[in-house]
């Protein structure tokens, strides 16, 4: 478990990938009662591992952060550290990392950080996914109204834009 954790921030991201990946099923509150930790390193694994996700959510990498955003989109996973009273603050760690994905090529990302929101189940995220659902990209906007209606039960869908087909001419037929 302490060679997982030292390697979740290694400077290769590979690394740090699999770090992520070994680790999560160590967080299984099931998993974790079987690990033989001392008092003091059960009491910080949690915030420890808080902190490591929040300096791995800080580099914008999309596969690190599509990783951890699977992590914490475990509901039984996610259930420890809402126990551990950091809900509050991983939510806003996501939304912060999700404001600085911002190229065509995160969309993957973006999506993965979206259902985790919806998976956390916390109303801390409504404003922040209905502000998502004006989303250009229509995948982020579609995964904005699944999380809202996990959380709420509510059906956003007519919130979205609606998909706009391009209109063509003439000189468009002659290229196709």
């Amino acid at each position: 478990l302490n060679i997982l954790r030292k390697n979740l921030n290694h400077e290769s991201n590979r690394v740090a990938m699999a770090a992520w990946d070994f680790i999560r099923p160590m967080l299984n509150p099931i998993v974790k009662n079987k690990i033989d930790l001392d008092p003091n390193e059960s009491k910080y694994l949690l915030k420890d591992i808080f902190k490591e996700a929040k300096s791995t959510l800080a580099k914008n990498d999309i596969g690190i952060t599509t990783i951890v955003a699977n992590l914490f989109a475990d509901t039984m996973v996610f259930s420890n550290f809402k126990n551990a009273g950091l809900a509050d603050q991983i939510i806003d760690e996501f939304i912060s990392a999700f404001g600085n994905l911002t190229h065509n090529d995160d969309l993957e990302a973006r999506q993965a950080i979206l259902q985790a929101l919806g998976n956390m189940n916390s109303m801390l995220a409504v404003p922040f996914l209905e502000k998502e659902l004006l989303e250009s990209e229509r995948s982020v906007a579609d995964e904005a109204a699944a999380s809202l209606f996990h959380i709420t039960g509510k059906d956003y869908s007519s919130k979205l834009h609606k998909k706009k087909i391009a209109s063509r001419t003439e000189e468009d037929w002659n290229i196709l």
